[in-house]
């Protein structure tokens, strides 16, 4: 799935010139081949202070220098975690390599990625980690909190680590300035407000020289503190004020005008601070709330109304570009006192209002990676986070989150407010994309949810909320896991699963079963066979007895118990589990579905395993093998895997000339999809190897091509596996045996 994740910077982003940090800048373009110099520098400072303008102006000049540049939003460790695995995949790993590290069955995954980075390479490069104000997820150890979160970066051994050349850079932008959390081998830049000749210059480039003097610009800067975010949504109120006196014929226009505005408007408020933990920051938030206020105020006057409630909803979503265009559903809306009626087309002119006043920014995503057109937007994090403090001091906080509960039921199949255009199916890779991009945005919005409900509620049900809630979570989890994400789907589940219990729900009811049913899905993608089977065998029963035999649910459940059964060579019991999911699966869904085959050939790989079975195991694979020939492409890769077990079927009773001839034109036809990495294929590229040496006395040239070919696995098992891996031993077990003439 390489080019399905964008690690672009945003190089489409509109900003104002830079200005005031010329200095800064050129210290983080010097890089060069001194091996001294910091090859990791580290932006820190409050929100909306320019950090990520900074960072952005750098990937900018480095690019025009001719650097590769990647960019990775830092604020979810799914985001960190996608992002480092396409960069992976362009520096040249394998998509079957990448299926199989990030599954947690090959090596680690930080490894493989410094790996490629610390490589050869033509060009120089550029990675970006923006908005890492949890700097513990950099660590890539979840769970972390305090000092120990803080000593997991600083040790240099996760995803921000020390490039090897002095020609390659690592930047990271970040509300964390504790030099104990970035390590002695991080260059740290403290970014301030800027010097009120800098700000009144912002002012002037946004809102235009029309707006007024430099001095008038200068101390409306000063009143503003300098403050960079703060002045740019200023200079955009009085660009487009400017703009909008056909609505009010009293706008204000000028930067002296505004000055009066804001001074009135503050003289209003309560003396800052006394909420506060600092007076100065209680000061600072309130100059800036008070410059969104005015903005929103302004929108009103053009007839967008519901301005105000379009931004509070946006803030309940999950810090990240957010898509409203599939989630905030007019009809939806309508039918909530928080709005009232409101169309499409309304909603869209007021996004597109906020973005004129900067308040938002909205973007068209790439259709090339998405597969579909899609519209995000997205908020600042100051703004989002001063937004939803004054949803909180409003009493508003509750309503917003319950309705973007809500407003998540267009996700679930068969929901009837669902986009008849788009298939939500997490487990289809070409959904891939939009998944990774709505899983941030969704998880903060259940995870709130779940903490704020109490038991009473729960146990109410909330007016349906709550099977919402938990279904979605349900689908983020199958993302994660078809995605090869086991570990972050382990972790979001505890946390909802968790939470269930918390609020003394029945954890054997239905919705909350189908979350432990994807938390033993993770355990056993993880290797943790024996937990995934102790659940699955817990869960099994409760299935039956809720849902029946006879229910998809029941037989998903089983079909995975009979994986852990195989994963651990337990044939026989494997056998029994699979024969009744198989019929089961061609009952309900047809002896040709793509589940009922996947069983049979689970099946038929259980019965070849059994000794003096291989005709019967034969006989189903020709079979299976003719309804996929019938419905799907010889290059699936479902084919593929299945010839390579009818060619050990074939080795098994004795065919060995027409076993190699299959087992070599798999493996052609396997490079051609780029799947020779996947552990299949390198079970069959072993497989074929020792069929070679098969035979009392093996020619010479067979003999040295199955040395080479051992040779040439073994370097791709320590590469994809690791060197600790049952398949990496057996390989080094067998070109030892063959190097010593055993």
């Amino acid at each position: 799935m390489r080019g399905k994740f964008s690690v672009a910077p945003p190089f489409q982003r509109k900003s104002p010139r830079l200005r005031g940090r010329d200095a800064l800048l050129a210290v983080l373009t010097s890089a060069g081949p001194d091996q001294t110099a910091p090859r990791v520098h580290v932006l820190h400072g409050l929100g909306g202070c320019g950090k990520s303008e900074i960072a952005l102006a750098v990937a900018r000049r480095m690019s025009d220098l001719g650097w590769q540049v990647w960019w990775i939003d830092a604020r979810h460790p799914e985001q960190i975690s996608a992002g480092m695995r396409e960069i992976a995949g362009r520096l040249g790993a394998s998509d079957s390599q990448l299926e199989l590290v990030w599954a947690g069955k090959g090596r680690n995954p930080v490894d493989l990625v410094w790996d490629l980075l610390d490589g050869p390479f033509v060009r120089p490069w550029l990675l970006i980690f923006d908005n890492a104000d949890q700097p513990q997820l950099l660590s890539a150890v979840e769970g972390l909190e305090g000092d120990e979160a803080k000593d997991a970066v600083a040790d240099g051994t996760g995803w921000l680590r020390q490039p090897a050349t002095g020609d390659c850079l690592v930047l990271v932008t970040t509300r964390d300035g504790n030099a104990r959390t970035w390590g002695t081998w991080s260059a740290l830049h403290e970014v301030r407000d800027l010097e009120p000749g800098d700000g009144a210059h912002v002012l002037i480039d946004v809102a235009g020289e029309s707006s007024g003097s430099a001095e008038d610009a200068e101390a409306l800067a000063v009143k503003l503190s300098c403050h960079p975010l703060t002045l740019t949504k200023v200079g955009a109120y009085l660009e487009r004020a400017k703009k909008d006196t056909v609505w009010s014929g009293d706008s204000i226009t000028t930067f002296q005008a505004y000055l009066t505005s804001f001074d009135r408007r503050l003289g209003l408020l309560p003396a800052a601070g006394a909420q506060e933990d600092s007076p100065s920051l209680g000061q600072a938030m309130i100059k800036t709330w008070q410059v969104w206020e005015m903005s929103i105020e302004q929108l009103g006057t053009r007839g967008l109304t519901r301005a105000g409630q379009v931004l509070y909803l946006l803030s309940t979503f999950g810090d990240a570009p957010i898509s409203y265009a599939i989630l905030l559903d007019p009809a939806r809306l309508t039918r909530t006192p928080l709005f009232g009626p409101i169309t499409r087309e309304q909603l869209l002119e007021t996004i597109g209002g906020l973005a004129d006043f900067k308040l938002l920014e909205p973007k068209k995503l790439d259709e090339s990676v998405l597969g579909r057109t899609c519209y995000v937007a997205t908020l600042h994090p100051l703004v989002r986070e001063l937004t939803r403090r004054q949803l909180g001091i409003l009493g508003q906080r509750r309503s917003y989150l319950m309705l973007a509960v809500q407003l998540l039921a267009r996700l679930r199949p068969g929901e009837p407010f669902t986009l008849k255009k788009l298939d939500f199916d997490p487990d289809e890779p070409g959904h891939w994309p939009m998944w990774q991009m709505l899983t941030p945005q969704c998880v903060e919005v259940i995870l709130d949810y779940l903490e704020m409900i109490t038991s009473d509620e729960a146990e109410q049900g909330q007016d349906g909320l709550l099977p919402i809630a938990l279904d979605v979570a349900r689908l983020i989890a199958r993302y994660l896991l078809a995605f090869g994400l086991p570990k972050q789907a382990e972790l979001f589940l505890e946390r909802c699963l968790g939470r269930c219990r918390e609020l003394g729900l029945d954890m054997d009811g239905r919705p909350i079963l189908n979350l432990r049913h994807e938390r033993a899905r993770a355990a056993l993608e993880q290797g943790r066979l024996e937990w995934a089977e102790a659940e699955l065998r817990r869960i099994i029963p409760l299935r039956v007895a809720l849902l029946g035999q006879e229910n998809l649910d029941t037989l998903f459940s089983r079909h995975k118990l009979a994986r852990v059964l195989m994963e651990q060579e337990r044939w026989a019991a494997a056998e029994a589990e699979l024969r009744e999911v198989a019929a089961g699966e061609a009952r309900i869904c047809g002896p040709e579905n793509h589940d009922t085959l996947t069983a049979r050939h689970s099946l038929a790989k259980a019965i070849l395993a059994t000794p003096g079975r291989v005709a019967e195991a034969e006989e189903m694979i020709d079979e299976i093998m003719e309804i996929r020939q019938r419905h799907w492409k010889p290059s699936h890769f479902d084919t593929l895997t299945l010839r390579y077990t009818r060619a050990r079927a074939w080795l098994a009773r004795g065919a060995i000339e027409a076993a190699i001839g299959e087992l070599r034109q798999v493996l052609e036809d396997a490079a051609a999809v780029e799947r020779t990495d996947h552990p299949e294929m390198l079970a069959l590229r072993h497989t074929l190897a020792v069929a070679l040496l098969s035979g009392p006395a093996p020619a010479p040239a067979t003999r040295r091509e199955a040395l080479a070919a051992l040779e040439r696995l073994l370097v791709t098992c320590r590469e994809v596996l690791g060197d600790n891996h049952k398949q990496t031993r057996r390989v080094a077990r067998d070109l030892d045996r063959l190097d010593t003439g055993e």
